[in-house]
């Protein structure tokens, strides 16, 4: 129904390079480069460099970017994961299956609780700043902050994707939806709208977008249960001056009311543990 409305087309066509420069992910997903953010502030900046640091013309796709540190690995955490491969004879697919739960148990603590720390700030600042453009064209209805147990199923799920693959460690940080908010639209033009102003002004309401997935462009076979909408992470800064990414997900009115209905099958069928639904 909505392809054949007005922006229908744009919308499964809309591409990125028209506003930022990005690259693409192996999922369709698109990042943005981060070239014009500025660095977090000196008192909250990493005293040792990450394996995922990044330079300042890369793309923001993780919480223990330099940029973001949500999620922090220090030299020593790398350098005892090197003695736990070492004591499992050189088998890091064994370390990975024994003793992954515990790795990430304290990386989970940290991103939770930066989203606990900054997720009121956040949604203020979204629906201000969509009420001072849109006025109450758009109900912005905030989420509450990703629990402990979700992250936990979502990191056994990376670990089952990549076994014994040590370069995206911590898997934490592949989290980035800890701070989640719904922007509900009606109809595709709207959609565009939406998303064109907040790609393109970003920057200016302290809500840089790093990171788009359309899924409205993506293939039926590619869609868990078929669903679509737009989700778009931003890089949040708060007054504290910590950061973290967090997602905004841009949805059709008709299919928001769906999605509410088919919630609880969703996280039936997601949950990898009766804690985790």
């Amino acid at each position: 129904v909505m392809l054949g409305e007005e922006g229908g087309q744009d919308l499964v066509a809309f591409d990125l390079q028209r506003t930022r420069p990005r690259s693409t992910e192996s999922d369709g997903s698109h990042v943005i480069a981060s070239s014009q953010l500025a660095p977090p502030p000196k008192s909250i900046a990493p005293s040792v460099s990450s394996p995922h640091s990044g330079s300042d013309a890369e793309v923001i796709v993780r919480q223990d970017h330099s940029r973001v540190r949500a999620v922090r690995l220090s030299a020593e955490d790398w350098e005892e994961a090197e003695m736990e491969t070492e004591s499992t004879g050189g088998n890091p697919a064994v370390r990975w299956c024994a003793l992954l739960p515990l790795d990430e148990e304290v990386y989970i603590a940290q991103l939770w609780r930066r989203a606990m720390l900054l997720n009121g700030e956040f949604q203020r600042r979204l629906q201000e700043a969509v009420q001072d453009r849109f006025g109450a064209r758009f109900a912005v209805l905030p989420a509450p902050v990703k629990g402990k147990a979700r992250m936990r199923d979502k990191v056994t799920s990376y670990a089952a994707d990549t076994p014994g693959d040590k370069s995206g460690l911590p898997l934490t940080a592949n989290i980035l939806d800890p701070i989640r908010c719904t922007v509900v639209c009606r109809g595709a033009k709207e959609i565009l709208e939406h998303v064109t102003w907040l790609i393109e002004h970003g920057e200016e309401l302290g809500l840089p977008v790093v990171r788009v997935k359309n899924k409205f462009a993506m293939e039926n076979s590619d869609e868990y249960d078929g669903y679509r909408d737009m989700m778009l992470c931003v890089l949040f800064t708060g007054s504290s001056g910590l950061r973290i990414v967090c997602e905004v997900q841009i949805h059709d009115l008709r299919l928001h009311e769906l999605k509410l209905q088919m919630h609880k099958l969703y996280k039936v069928k997601r949950a990898t543990a009766a804690a985790c639904i």
